[in-house]
């Protein structure tokens, strides 16, 4: 496919890959009379490659219980909801006014025997040779929250039992999200084992108007100063392994945003969304008003995913270099649940991450077990798929799909897909995003070295 009918320089190929061509050689393969011998020659070997191949739309892949198993012996992280508790009290926050309130959600504290019973039964997978074949990668765990700091102590119970524990193929790291307004009393130890530590920060004071203490005082000032306490005491750490997660809203502007942290830290932050499920239908006109503007700058990560979905070298996690099997396609852009992570909730639920509503839970942990039904939950997410396969036929996005089934609303009698997406759109889309990685010769490296890797 030719993304712009005029400028005959980029053609996608089913077969996953953007090429390049010359006007003058585009021009000639579209009409098919080649005035140029090399040309010819050069269309021959492409052509014998399968680079104009069609891909046949067979979307017969589904999850089994095997490679849900399989998924979780390979997965890249543990994490771990530390606590429901936060010292904080942003606008935006899923657990906040905007939304409609998750049952029996008490400020609860993860029980320590929950995390010591996951990482039991994950380290008997990761030391099983049949099922693990991420040999000499490392397994991150990860601490969330609410705040996860506020349970440093149990943090530090957590770490403990996992080094006590014998991994054969494997080696451990550890990550963070936290607010920034604790790190000062515990940035010594979080240094000592390497943490990757994302902060979660909106850009300058006015930016970050909408995070504040549950006294309703706003936190910037600490946050900030922490930040430069740890770029003061700990250069090489924070160049290596502070990172910044900014909820763009309607007050803090892609491009103003980028300067501040360049300018301050030197760092390119990561971009989320406000979450548009659950809204509260009291509070919906509120809401609103905070939702930013449609941006039309791509971002970063956009053009981190279209590298990904076009390049059969570069995989998100180790198990996909073996999961190729173009005939078996598996529909939306859904991660295999616990390829990329397993996510363990404070009150006992396993989620394939934590970006997910609780309420899709997969497993289950008590003080005495550890519950998974991977058949069960296989045939779950099949039925799903069968659901949704008809606009996936349908859609010009369908090999590049970046949308999670774990955001379609079940209950409806028939699922809609807010991605769906015609050939015009997505000929202008894919142009601009080329047009952004050329003119950001950055941005490939980066990717490789940074966005993957947790």
């Amino acid at each position: 496919m030719f993304i712009d009918d005029k400028v005959l320089s980029y053609y996608l190929s089913d077969k996953k890959g953007v090429y390049f061509f010359p006007d003058e050689f585009a021009c000639q393969m579209k009409s098919g009379v080649f005035e140029n011998e090399y040309y010819r020659k050069k269309y021959e070997l492409l052509k014998d490659n399968g680079v104009f191949d069609k891909k046949e739309i067979l979307l017969e892949g589904v999850y089994s219980g095997s490679i849900l198993k399989r998924s979780l012996a390979n997965t890249i992280a543990i994490d771990f909801e530390l606590t429901e508790n936060c010292n904080m009290d942003c606008e935006y926050c899923v657990f906040g006014d905007f939304y409609e309130q998750i049952p029996n959600r008490k400020n609860k504290s993860l029980n320590l025997n929950y995390a010591i019973n996951l990482i039991d039964y994950s380290f008997d997978l990761f030391n099983d040779s049949d099922q693990n074949f991420s040999l000499g990668k490392p397994i991150y765990i990860g601490f969330y929250g609410g705040e996860p700091l506020l349970e440093f102590n149990k943090m530090v119970e957590i770490i403990n039992y996992a080094e006590s524990k014998n991994l054969k193929y494997n080696h451990l790291r550890y990550s963070m999200t936290t607010n920034g307004t604790l790190i000062h009393k515990h940035i010594d130890y979080l240094v000592e084992h390497e943490f990757k530590l994302s902060i979660s920060l909106d850009g300058n004071k006015n930016h970050n108007y909408l995070r504040k203490y549950k006294n309703n005082k706003e936190c910037y000032d600490d946050v900030y100063n922490n930040i430069n306490l740890i770029k003061t005491k700990y250069p090489d750490y924070f160049k290596e392994h502070v990172s910044f997660n900014i909820v763009l809203h309607s007050k803090n502007p892609v491009e103003e945003v980028e300067k501040f942290f360049l300018e301050n830290f030197d760092k390119q932050p990561k971009f989320s969304s406000l979450n548009l499920d659950r809204i509260n239908k009291n509070n919906e006109i509120q809401f609103k008003k905070i939702l930013p503007e449609p941006e039309v700058k791509i971002r970063i990560k956009e053009c981190y995913d279209f590298l990904k979905n076009f390049s059969e070298r570069i995989k998100p996690n180790y198990a996909d270099f073996f999961d190729g099997d173009e005939e078996n396609f598996i529909p939306t852009g859904t991660c295999i649940p616990f390829s990329r992570r397993i996510f363990l909730t404070a009150d006992g639920k396993i989620l394939p991450c934590e970006k997910i509503d609780h309420k899709y839970y997969l497993g289950k942990i008590t003080d005495n077990d550890v519950i998974f039904d991977f058949e069960g939950i296989s045939n779950k997410l099949n039925k799903v798929l069968t659901n949704i396969k008809k606009s996936c036929y349908n859609c010009s996005n369908l090999w590049h799909c970046e949308e999670c089934i774990f955001s379609f609303d079940k209950n409806a009698e028939k699922l809609i897909c807010s991605k769906f997406t015609t050939k015009s759109n997505i000929k202008e889309y894919y142009k601009t995003i080329i047009e952004t990685i050329i003119e950001n010769n950055t941005i490939l490296s980066n990717l490789i070295n940074d966005y993957y890797e947790i």
